[in-house]
């Protein structure tokens, strides 16, 4: 299925009201880490269980239209990775239920239609019980698809150091290395307003300090960035669509890095 650029906004995981629980994953990394910012703040599995799962008890049903999985561990030995939703904590037929592809390090996996369920789980089967699997992020939520997909030439990346480098008398070079970061700048030169309201109303909730998840070209790679705002998106009117009923805008906004 086409699909054009997509954010994937609504975390539902990092909501005040949601309530995660899992078998017997590790006390020292537990699973609310998952809902932690920085991926390197990681949840942790148990070694009693080759199943593994998480459930997210979302307190009443809420609309999902997307699923991510990142910073994991899961190898491509491991299986049944799945995806499930029910309206109770009971998971031996639930209402929606599908699998999900393996992927190093990030998973994404959209749904055909969205799924509205108090409960979800996800889950998957180590390859063996005894090794554990780290997850370090967990998207579970609503997203907006872009009515335009930008061309190459609409999107340009800058990669940046921050390290500090400084040379002494004795003309010696010392640095004090931190890890780079890139900072991307988009323009989707024919969406529609609506789309540019919805991208604007977005910044108005997430600010520059929250992450969120942008796919930048669904059709040539399933490479996502996990960025944050660098400033207010802005948008100039540019035609009328009469067949659409609405205007036509370029919308343009500034990403940077999150990790």
């Amino acid at each position: 299925m086409s699909r054009q650029t997509t954010l994937l906004h609504d975390n539902l995981v990092d909501y005040a009201a949601t309530l995660i629980t899992t078998g017997t994953w590790s006390l020292d990394l537990p699973a609310e880490n998952v809902r932690h910012p920085f991926l390197t703040k990681v949840a942790r599995t148990g070694t009693s269980a080759a199943e593994e799962s998480l459930i997210f008890d979302l307190s009443s049903a809420k609309k999902v239209e997307a699923i991510l999985i990142d910073a994991h561990t899961l190898t491509a030995g491991d299986s049944t990775i799945k995806i499930q939703g029910n309206a109770s904590d009971s998971w031996g037929a639930p209402s929606f239920s599908e699998n999900i592809t393996y992927a190093a390090g990030r998973i994404l996996h959209y749904f055909a239609s969205s799924q509205t369920y108090r409960y979800w789980r996800f889950t998957f089967t180590k390859s063996a019980s005894g090794e554990t699997r780290d997850i370090g992020r967990v998207f579970l939520g609503s997203i907006l698809e872009m009515t335009d997909e930008p061309d190459f030439e609409d999107v340009s990346v800058d990669y940046k150091d921050p390290s500090d480098k400084s040379r002494a008398l004795s003309g010696h070079v010392y640095t004090n290395q931190r890890e780079d970061y890139f900072q991307l700048k988009f323009s989707s030169p024919a969406a529609y307003a609506n789309v540019a309201l919805s991208v604007v109303g977005i910044y108005g909730s997430l600010g520059v300090g929250r992450p969120f998840y942008l796919h930048l070209f669904p059709d040539l790679s399933d490479d996502t960035y996990y960025v944050v705002f660098m400033s207010e998106p802005s948008y100039k009117t540019k035609a009328w669509d009469p067949e659409a009923g609405e205007f036509i805008v370029d919308l343009q906004f500034e990403v940077e890095e999150f990790k």
